[in-house]
């Protein structure tokens, strides 16, 4: 690791993950004045090289320092640079010191995914094949032989995207967005969709959904306890926790699934609304709301505990990274085996699987 020297060349172009693993990086240290005075020249002057260094400011300093020269670039003529720790040193100095940064956590990144690799896990008793270790190579020079911030064509996502799951075992709105994308390729009754991400309801209707109505809706639905309510993620406001919500037209119900038992998010059905309206020319109270693990069932220690008015053939979870894997394993179960994905939403009914 660290073996390969680093210059602006590279540091612009398009490296792969394990480039970034084997770059050889300046320590970080504080300046003592902080990032230091904004001074302007009616003509161009020689920097520091950044890559000469064998210490650069922290990120959060480089980010200041960075917004400072834009804000007078943008306001005013002349050449502007920070002087920091003697050194003069250009915007796009700056801005290279702050993709070392990033190369940094590349680098903490793939060392907590190799660790990941090669770690022990568990096999469970009832699955008699599993991937073979082709797959997983396969899925190795996808992460590491790839430049890190190209989409891959066939999943619609970045290396860092795709590597996400080996560090956090979570998935992220890029593995939902892939699933939902490989389910609406593989049939048309059902249309799946990850309801954060759709910005304008109709455009997407008249686009892709009225010409061709699908019989059920799918979402898959990212929320977060925020002011300690549960609501939407958006981009300001941060989330970890997958659930499921159909729209099945045709039962005219609407089952909203959540491994935790949690509250509908705030703002839900209010998207979902807009679906309905737009697609089948409905309102959201024309359906029935199930709800299959209902939140106010809870045991002493706050987590949900089903009773016999809950979908008790829908899981729950019991660790705190499984959510996104059972929404996108239900999801495919909603599409597939919509009559089987009806009896482990149903209430009262208990089944063998």
């Amino acid at each position: 690791m660290a073996s390969k020297r680093i210059n602006a060349d590279i540091i612009r172009g398009n490296y792969t993950r394990r480039d970034a693993f084997e770059f050889k990086l300046p320590s970080t240290k504080c300046p003592r004045n902080g990032i230091g005075d904004v001074v302007v020249s009616d003509t161009p002057k020689i920097t520091k090289d950044p890559f000469q260094l064998q210490y650069i400011p922290p990120s959060s300093l480089l980010e200041t320092g960075i917004n400072q020269l834009k804000f007078f670039q943008k306001e005013r003529k002349g050449y502007y640079y920070v002087e920091c720790a003697s050194h003069r040193f250009s915007l796009s100095d700056l801005q290279d010191m702050q993709n070392m940064h990033r190369i940094r956590d590349l680098q903490r990144a793939v060392q907590e995914e190799l660790a990941w690799f090669s770690g022990p896990y568990l096999k469970p008793k009832n699955v008699q094949k599993y991937p073979p270790d082709s797959t997983i190579k396969a899925f190795q020079e996808l992460l590491y032989l790839k430049p890190f911030d190209d989409i891959l064509p066939l999943y619609d996502m970045t290396p860092n995207e795709m590597a996400y799951v080996c560090r956090s075992s979570w998935l992220c709105s890029g593995h939902l967005c892939w699933a939902a994308s490989t389910f609406n390729k593989d049939q048309s009754d059902s249309f799946c969709c990850f309801i954060n991400g759709i910005r304008d309801v109709e455009r997407l209707a008249r686009r892709r959904l009225q010409a061709h109505q699908p019989k059920r809706l799918l979402f898959f639905v990212n929320v977060a306890i925020n002011a300690g309510k549960c609501v939407l993620t958006t981009d300001s406001i941060r989330g970890c926790h997958w659930t499921l919500c159909q729209v099945d037209n045709e039962k005219n119900s609407i089952v909203y699934a959540d491994t935790l038992g949690w509250k509908i998010p705030d703002g839900l059905l209010e998207k979902v609304r807009k679906f309905t309206d737009a697609v089948y020319q409905k309102d959201v109270g024309d359906y029935e709301l199930v709800i299959c693990h209902r939140p106010e069932f809870v045991d002493k220690d706050g987590r949900h505990s089903c009773k016999l008015s809950c979908a008790m053939n829908y899981p729950v979870q019991t660790c705190s990274s499984i959510c996104g894997v059972i929404s996108m394993a239900m999801a495919a179960v909603a599409v597939h085996k919509p009559v089987l994905f009806q009896q482990m939403t149903s209430r009262y009914l208990l089944i063998n699987i």
